[in-house]
């Protein structure tokens, strides 16, 4: 008699790659917006400074008040930081950061800090022991350089006991 044989080639696959999957759409359409919303405003301002620099300075000075004046310094400063966003390097950034990536850390933000030449990047880690790997990969990582522990904290409520952590780090790269 023969018996039967039960062969089962179908693996059973993971859910958690599919939700890191949507985690990342959902960054990478994050950032999307982000930078379009700077696109459009730095277009904004770059209208508005031609605008400015085609009239004569003396006869704005003459007619316009100090409030218009004062108006537009402050379009003149926001125009400059969204130029500044947007020259930033940004794939040299990401590329370090994610060179410097490590399995028991996953990033909740990063705040780059264009005029001081510093990022800030929030996140979770398994460990303390993590945390410390993470700072020592990034700074021996070639985008970035003096790694420092802004603060940390275990968070007891969560049965994993996940770390919260800031690191600050300047980068390498000029923009």
């Amino acid at each position: 008699m023969i018996r039967k044989i039960d062969l089962d080639y179908c693996t059973r696959k993971s859910r958690s790659g599919w939700v890191l999957l949507g985690i990342g759409a959902l960054a990478l359409g994050a950032a999307a917006t982000f930078y379009a919303s700077l696109a459009v405003r730095a277009g904004q301002w770059e209208q508005a400074a031609m605008k400015a620099a085609r009239q004569d300075a003396t006869s704005v000075a003459v007619r316009g008040t100090a409030e218009d004046r004062n108006r537009l310094l402050l379009q003149v400063e926001d125009a400059n930081e969204v130029i500044g966003r947007l020259s930033l390097p940004w794939n040299e950034l990401f590329k370090g950061i994610e060179d410097s990536a490590i399995d028991g850390v996953a990033l909740l933000g990063v705040q780059p800090q264009p005029q001081q030449r510093l990022i800030t990047l929030n996140g979770e880690a398994q460990t303390y022991a993590d945390v410390l790997e993470y700072m020592a990969r990034l700074d021996a990582s070639d985008a970035f350089m003096h790694a420092r522990l802004l603060s940390h904290k275990v968070k007891s409520e969560d049965p994993r006991h996940p770390v919260a952590f800031a690191i600050a780090a300047s980068w390498r790269i000029a923009p």
